[in-house]
């Protein structure tokens, strides 16, 4: 596999009697190739998303205002076959604008309470040259209470134009993006979020606690996988399921902030549930990404100019869709899948480590090395389970990163 990712920005902040104005130039690119060998066929898969363009914000007094416009330039998935009788498409590359205003305002009651209420317009042209407006509405109503407690409910309404879909679901090269157009509708959704966070122990803690829930318009499930892509034509329609969507559950993060040991630990219980427009696809189905548990913990410790973390997760493992047989017919290999998404991968565990030496460090500027170790537990977590073929027999079995431990070694410099 070949792929690499280049960002670079701009920022310039400007602050002013009353005001701030913060103004950003970014540019983004994101590129993969990768190679797939099945005997007897094998196909080079490429995609790629790159994205320019400007932010502005202004903060005066309860006011927020501000402006954004990106260009996209995305290249969806594409495979290749190397084999020369094979009849291979033309790369679909993909060109959209994607223009937003948006205002907020904050407004301070009696009572320790506040209301912010905001909008958002924007404006998404096509690669098809199709113009797509939209207005989304937002409104937090806060409550400051008991011991610095703050109790907060709000709702929003989003939307997006840029999809991303593909076999792992967990941002390998083998993810892909698309742009809003031939191949999908706008997404949106309606969500509502509580909110409760307070700070304990003279604020040496703090404790936070969400209940969500979101229900969404156009979404978008890849249902392919790369055996189906090496052994048929591929068209990328063929492999996409849309619908609804439901999200819903609790979040709960404390917080260490102060002191040469900090870090944090969380635990995430949650649903993602699609229902799609689809004849052969009756009833909700767990979405690709869904973790239904997540528990997280990040620490550091600074101790002069070394600093040591760690970073440990632990999570349910997501849901594929396990085929049900295979067929020999012609010399090719015909897959029939049973229910979609009604297996999962194993629980998830990784365990980091880093350690930082710095060798100048001062108000002005940092400098050293770094020293990480990813997955220091040696742990073999599946990425998917695909066919294996050897001589005459295949067998159906989960596949790991190919690097179990990666260590690496690198120099850092801020100013």
């Amino acid at each position: 596999a070949l792929w690499g990712n280049l960002v670079s920005s701009l920022h310039w902040e400007h602050k002013g009697e009353g005001h701030t104005l913060d103004q950003t130039l970014f540019f983004s690119d994101f590129f993969s190739e990768v190679l797939f060998e099945q005997s007897p066929a094998s196909m080079t898969v490429n995609s790629g998303i790159a994205a320019a363009g400007y932010k502005a914000k202004l903060n005066w007094r309860n006011f927020c205002f501000g402006a954004d416009m990106t260009g996209y330039r995305a290249i969806p998935q594409h495979p290749h076959h190397l084999e020369l009788h094979v009849d291979n498409h033309d790369m679909e590359v993909q060109y959209g604008l994607e223009t937003d205003i948006w205002a907020e305002y904050t407004h301070e009651f009696q009572h320790n309470i506040s209301l912010t209420a905001g909008l958002n317009a924007s404006l998404f042209i096509s690669p098809e040259r199709e113009v797509f407006p939209a207005l989304s509405p937002l409104v937090k109503l806060s409550w400051n209470g008991y011991r610095n407690g703050r109790l907060s409910l709000s709702y929003g309404l989003q939307t997006q134009y840029l999809f991303q879909v593909g076999i792992s679901n967990i941002g390998l090269p083998m993810d892909f993006w698309f742009l809003v157009g031939n191949h999908s509708s706008p997404q949106s959704a309606h969500s509502a979020t509580l909110n409760y966070r307070v700070d304990l122990f003279g604020g040496a803690l703090a404790l936070s606690m969400d209940a969500y829930y979101k229900y969404m318009y156009n979404q978008v499930e890849y249902k392919g996988d790369v055996f189906d892509m090496i052994m048929s034509k591929y068209d990328l329609d063929n492999y996409l399921l849309k619908g609804t969507g439901h999200n819903f559950g609790v979040n709960v993060m404390l917080h260490k902030q102060s002191g040469r040991f900090t870090g944090w630990i969380s635990y995430s219980l949650g649903r993602a549930l699609r229902a799609f427009d689809h004849p052969d696809y009756t009833g909700f189905y767990p979405a690709n990404h869904e973790r239904i548990h997540d528990l997280s913990a990040v620490a550091s410790y600074d101790m002069d100019k070394w600093n040591f973390a760690g970073n440990f997760v632990v999570s349910s493992g997501r849901p594929f869709t396990a085929p049900e047989a295979f067929y020999i017919t012609s010399g090719s290999i015909i897959t029939k899948y049973g229910e979609h998404n009604a297996c999962r991968l194993r629980p998830y565990i990784r365990l980091d480590v880093s350690v930082n030496r710095a060798f100048i460090k001062n108000e002005k500027m940092e400098n050293g090395i770094n020293l990480s170790v990813y997955n220091v537990l040696a742990r073999k977590n599946e990425v998917m389970w695909r066919l294996h073929v050897s001589d005459d027999s295949y067998a159906y079995r989960p596949l790991s990163f190919f690097l179990v431990v990666m260590p690496s070694v690198s120099y850092y410099h801020k100013f």
